[in-house]
């Protein structure tokens, strides 16, 4: 926010520059629909909207309704795509990002840069620590969900299959930090999108069940507004009483 907010006279300029650029002749011949599905494949990854996984992190919520704990998920798919990710767009955007060449690009090559531009030397450090707590917490919440899908689909799985699976993470951790970067990108592509073929199938059979009670909540929430519309007529009424 503070380089942001530095920079906020040529913000206006960065985000003409981004709508203007996205729809010019050169970008639908350098492949505009490959770079649409590497824009919707990261985002999908960052988000994880439509492939399930957000579900079993909304199940472990104190949510006295499913709609309203859905309706919460939503904003947590915005909040990530169009606050945190254009945050880092134009954290880029506001350094000098044209001098910087790149062979094979992995990704973060030009966030260092920006950080660095930025920050100095305390940035490229500060991204470290970034990253490193990003991959722990996306360990941490991947693995839960693999271990309660396992018990879901397997009621009485041993303590000992337990901790196969958390062996089995460990290694495979240590064989992804040694990976080629490519191949784990596009082996996580294809698993996520058999994550999404399985979990529209789900959405569709289930449709039935999710529109009745959406339209249920509706029903509930106007009630409740209704209620609490006269209540606070009801108490306006007797502050006013008091009064006089």
């Amino acid at each position: 926010m503070i380089v942001i907010l530095k920079h906020l006279p040529i913000l206006p300029s960065i985000l003409k520059t981004i709508l203007s650029e996205a729809f010019t002749g050169r970008a639908v011949s350098a492949g505009f629909l490959g770079t649409a599905l590497i824009g919707i494949q990261r985002g999908i990854f960052s988000n994880e909207a439509g492939i399930g996984t957000g579900a079993i992190a909304a199940s472990t919520s104190d949510s006295n309704h499913p709609v309203g704990q859905g309706l919460v998920q939503v904003v947590g798919i915005y909040f990530t795509s169009l606050v945190i990710c254009t945050a880092t767009a134009l954290f880029i955007l506001t350094s000098n990002y044209q001098n910087l060449v790149l062979d094979h690009v992995n990704g973060i090559e030009i966030t260092r840069y920006a950080f660095a531009y930025h920050l100095g030397s305390f940035g490229e450090w500060f991204l470290v620590i970034l990253i490193l707590l990003f991959a722990f917490s996306t360990i941490i919440t991947g693995y839960y969900y693999g271990e309660s899908n396992l018990k879901f689909l397997l009621p009485n799985l041993s303590k000992r299959n337990v901790f196969l699976l958390k062996v089995a993470t460990v290694l495979l951790l240590v064989w992804g930090s040694i990976a080629s970067s490519t191949f784990l990108w596009n082996l996580v592509d294809i698993l996520v999108a058999l994550l999404a073929i399985i979990n529209v199938y789900a959405l569709i059979a289930l449709r039935g069940d999710i529109f009745e009670t959406y339209h249920k909540y509706l029903q509930n929430h106007k009630k409740n507004q209704r209620k609490d519309s006269v209540i606070a007529k009801i108490r306006k009424k007797r502050i006013i009483e008091k009064k006089e």
